[in-house]
């Protein structure tokens, strides 16, 4: 995974940690979550190419949002 993905994977587990409940989510909790789900969706066979490549793109606006 790219580091881009990186991004999107630990906020996908950030807002799935909020939403059972935890009010503080730990930066390790969030991406072993993330990649949990998204190491599932993207073995998927006619999601996974669709699934990685909008991943790559979703993270690399969120890298280039963050810079600038």
């Amino acid at each position: 995974m790219q580091l881009a993905g990186t991004f999107i994977v630990a906020e996908l587990g950030r807002r799935i940690l909020n939403l059972s409940g935890q009010k503080r989510s730990d930066v390790a909790w969030s991406l072993l979550i993330g990649l949990l789900i998204v190491g599932v969706l993207v073995e998927l066979p006619f999601v996974g190419g669709i699934l990685s490549f909008a991943l790559a793109v979703l993270g690399l606006g969120t890298v280039i949002n963050y810079v600038l």
